[in-house]
């Protein structure tokens, strides 16, 4: 089993944050792209607590999440590195597993969620 985008949504999954819910997870990693327009926003790595802020005195426009700008594509790499960096000295978490929406978990996390809904991921 794969957990493609496809096979996530067919279980209810449609989101990184209803993944580390259902798998029990404290945190996890999510990108958001850079978006331009009327209200425009530079691309960034956020950590995001599930059912709590993990940066509650933060920018009140990260909504309580520890936020990592990405000011270039030469940027992302470094950033998700100190993103992950940061998890590991405040949470004790290795963020190693990827998921389909291209979000970082605790490692473990995409075994467990197989476990959850029954097979065995590839």
């Amino acid at each position: 089993m794969k957990l493609t985008k496809k096979y996530l949504r067919e279980n209810k999954i449609y989101n990184p944050h209803n993944l580390a819910r259902l798998a029990g997870n404290k945190v996890y990693i999510a990108h958001t792209p850079a978006s331009y327009g009327r209200i425009s926003s530079s691309a960034h790595w956020q950590i995001v607590g599930i059912d709590f802020q993990t940066d509650p005195k933060g920018a009140w426009y990260n909504y309580g999440h520890k936020t990592f700008i990405v000011s270039s594509r030469q940027d992302k790499q470094p950033m998700l590195t100190e993103a992950i960096k940061w998890v590991k000295e405040n949470f004790d978490l290795d963020m190693t597993d990827r998921d389909a929406f291209g979000d970082y978990h605790p490692t473990g996390t995409l075994d467990k969620l197989s476990q959850i809904l029954g097979g065995k991921v590839e």
